[in-house]
């Protein structure tokens, strides 16, 4: 009986597609077309929904750490917080107000009458006259454990009215390649004893003593992100580096923002040169009384005028509220550092520097002296990638970019789709089906018999 119902079976089925199906079988048509069209139509809306995804512009994030052998070492820029060296003045009473009145403290400032003060020209040359020299503040500079010359290898630079010194700039390299670490560790990395000189600063210009510490990738200086050292401490700074890349227009990034794409833009150096022009608007004798000599202001209202537009400006500009023609990098360098302190120097070589003359007293040491280390902790390099989340090639499941491979891939997938996933699974359920009857009616009509007339075989 099975046989018969398979002959049956196979004399019906449409195991060749649409040729086989008979005409006058309108049901078995419309269901052909009906199951044909609504699997185009699905397999048209995934692709729909899957470009739609696409032109989204959702990105990814994708973490990779990377073993370097020898990993570029960040720029340093060392800023001491007192800039003039007070045995260099010849320090009275007058002088002493002039730096009094520019004091934020109340309490330093008084009712000191800015009428006893010195005449502003005066100052400019006392405090140009004045100014800390690199000697004054470097001791001892060493790089993996062997003296460096500290005249080569620092160039004195001007950070908010600060003198800084910068170590493996771009200024400071322009013939020379840049110093790069292969170790990890305290054993290398930049040694420097320093001295703050703090007990020599006039009061009033300046409230702290010790140094700032800015760590960066070339260029990308910023005013916001350093670290105090204070006097009297030997820090050990670890460095971790990580570099962000962020995808250029239309993908968006950093807060919603598009970043810009080329690798000579430093969003730093727009930065400074936006507050640069703020300055010279809000406060045009303080850059030009030493050029032209036009102006006459009161020294003291030019200083405080470039010291509030300083402060306000880099809040608004950390606020996005100014500058913001300057966007921001798709690529950016990140040092995470780890510090940890220790006392410095210890009182044994507090007392031979005195012995030797070279400090004045043994509290001299504890108050000004400090030293740091600045290595890279692991030769790891942590990178954090935006990837697009959907693009052309995932969502047609293809990773060809040429467009005629392209196109020939798109159609041949499409194709193979319509040909092997709904006719094949069209045609199965059908075969299915057409047996499920056939088997059915053979036994529900057991009498049945075979109209086929068998001819008798002749020799």
């Amino acid at each position: 009986m099975k046989s018969i119902a398979m002959y049956d079976f196979l004399d019906d089925a449409t195991i060749h597609g649409c040729n086989r199906i008979k005409k006058e079988d309108k049901f078995r048509r419309g269901l052909w077309t009906l199951l044909v069209i609504s699997s185009f139509c699905v397999w048209l809306g995934l692709l729909l929904v899957g470009l739609k995804s696409v032109y989204s512009y959702e990105v990814k994030t994708v973490n990779k750490y990377e073993t370097k052998p020898y990993i570029k070492f960040p720029t340093i820029t060392i800023c001491t917080l007192c800039s003039i060296f007070l045995s260099n003045i010849d320090l009275n009473q007058q002088i002493q107000d002039s730096f009094l009145v520019n004091s934020d403290w109340l309490l330093l400032k008084g009712n000191i009458s800015e009428n006893s003060t010195m005449e502003r020209q005066y100052l400019i040359d006392l405090l140009k006259n004045s100014s800390i020299i690199m000697d004054d503040v470097f001791l001892q500079v060493r790089w993996n454990s062997q003296d460096l010359d500290i005249a080569r290898y620092f160039k004195r630079v001007a950070v908010n009215n600060n003198i800084c010194f910068q170590f493996n700039g771009f200024t400071n390299h322009a013939n020379s390649q840049k110093f790069r670490t292969v170790y990890e560790g305290m054993a290398a990395g930049l040694e420097i004893i320093a001295d703050s000189r703090q007990s020599n600063c006039p009061a009033g210009l300046y409230d702290t003593g010790g140094l700032q510490v800015y760590i960066y990738e070339d260029e990308e200086f910023s005013e916001s992100s350093y670290i105090l050292l204070s006097p009297g401490v030997s820090a050990n700074i670890a460095l971790t580096k990580s570099l962000i890349t962020y995808l250029p227009r239309p993908y968006k990034g950093i807060g919603g923002r598009y970043c810009n794409g080329d690798p000579s833009y430093s969003r730093s150096k727009c930065v400074r040169q936006c507050i640069d022009n703020i300055i010279e608007v809000k406060c045009p004798c303080f850059l030009k009384v030493d050029i032209q000599g036009t102006c006459d202001p009161d020294f003291s209202d030019s200083f405080k005028c470039v010291q509030t537009t300083l402060k306000s400006s880099f809040q608004k500009v950390e606020k996005r509220q100014l500058c913001t023609q300057c966007s921001d990098q798709c690529v950016i360098a990140q040092f995470r550092t780890d510090i940890s302190y220790t006392l410095f120097p210890s009182n044994p070589v507090s007392n031979q520097l005195y012995q030797r003359e070279y400090i004045e007293n043994l509290s001299y040491a504890r108050e000004n002296l400090l030293k740091f280390n600045i290595y890279f902790k692991t030769m790891h390099v942590v990178n954090v990638q935006h990837e697009a989340k959907h693009t052309i090639e995932t969502t047609l499941g293809i990773r060809y970019t040429n467009i005629f491979v392209t196109t020939g891939t798109v159609g041949g997938q499409i194709g193979f789709y319509l040909g092997a996933s709904v006719l094949s699974s069209i045609e199965l359920l059908e075969v299915i089906c057409h047996y499920g009857w056939s088997l059915l009616k053979k036994l529900w009509c057991s009498g049945y018999q075979s109209k086929t007339k068998v001819q008798p075989f002749v020799q």
